[in-house]
């Protein structure tokens, strides 16, 4: 017996009504009444009765509805697994991300790969650079999508798009009252002498992550050694505190746009062209590709440029002007 002929008798029983069941199960009340009378004829017994206007399970009624729920249950197990099996047989490709940029990217790229790669699974791993480069080399993962710099000669890499960045600070920080902010914008961030920064106090997330690497060759190119204030786990955590506080932060220039407080903060540059921590995806050298990943290469290309890194044009640096 069809399944879902047990369906139409549970709905009935469950509406009591022939009109509202065939409504609730998107079909035409004469198909309902159709099949009612097909499953009746077949068992040779009525399910149902006619009580002021509403259907009433018969005994047999009941005893058939009290089996076929035991055969959709045995339905539902079987499928889901068929499906497991099915998922088994499928190759998996392992994609290692860190969190917040997982959060902006994933629920564009996966559907793209599924719908790419549909005899694939797309499994993804999140950690912080240094993790997954440790991840890479220790055969965790398969690709890993972060930013530069990459710290071992065991992997190569590919550009995906470009990742602007800025140092920033409170408009109302002890630092800024140094300037006059009045030209002064996430699109017009202001050159300084990095001796203004020697005894700024930063605020960064802790070693290994991709914006502490940038800070820390910031800080290498300007020959300055500024105290940290405060490490934390979180890049936007620590963004959003510099927002509010005299500590300084090195943020990607998306990040103040998307918590939506770039106009609470200023911003700064201690080179006339901005540092770009290209937004790349790494693999082993000696791995060769499969085709899925090269797939996946090429998507995550797409999303990452997709998802809203700025262009340089949109940027203007211009020399700060000091109170």
């Amino acid at each position: 017996m069809n399944t879902d002929y047990i369906r139409y008798i549970k709905m009935i029983a469950q509406e009591g009504n022939v009109s509202r069941a065939a409504a609730a199960l998107f079909i035409s009340q004469p198909a309902l009444l159709k099949a009612l009378n097909k499953i009746e004829a077949r068992l040779k017994i009525k399910l149902f009765t006619r009580e002021k206007r509403r259907m009433i399970l018969t005994k047999a009624g009941k005893v058939f509805l009290a089996d076929g729920d035991k055969i959709l249950d045995l339905e539902d197990i079987l499928l889901k697994n068929m499906e497991a099996m099915s998922e088994e047989k499928k190759e998996t490709v392992t994609l290692g991300i860190p969190g917040e940029r997982g959060a902006n990217m994933l629920p564009l790229l996966i559907p793209l790969f599924h719908k790419a790669c549909p005899d694939y699974r797309l499994k993804t791993v999140e950690g912080y650079s240094e993790m997954l480069e440790n991840f890479l080399l220790e055969g965790t993962i398969d690709l890993a999508l972060y930013n530069l710099p990459v710290n071992t000669e065991s992997l190569v890499w590919q550009k995906l798009a470009d990742d602007y960045v800025v140092i920033g600070a409170s408009k109302h920080s002890r630092f800024a009252r140094k300037f006059d902010l009045s030209q002064n914008s996430l699109h017009s961030p202001y050159y300084i002498s990095p001796q203004l920064l020697k005894d700024a106090e930063f605020n960064l997330v802790k070693k290994g992550r991709g914006t502490r690497r940038i800070a820390e060759q910031i800080f290498a190119a300007a020959k300055i050694h500024p105290p940290i204030y405060q490490e934390y786990d979180r890049h936007q955590t620590l963004v959003r505190v510099c927002s509010i506080t005299d500590q300084l932060c090195v943020t990607p220039c998306h990040t103040p746009l998307q918590l939506g407080i770039a106009d609470d903060m200023c911003f700064f540059t201690t080179e006339r062209d901005l540092v770009n921590r290209q937004v790349i995806i790494a693999w082993l050298k000696e791995r060769k590709l499969s085709e899925a990943e090269k797939k996946l290469i090429a998507l995550a290309q797409v999303v990452a440029q997709k998802v809203g890194r700025e262009d340089p044009c949109s940027f203007q640096v211009v020399d700060a002007i000091l109170r």
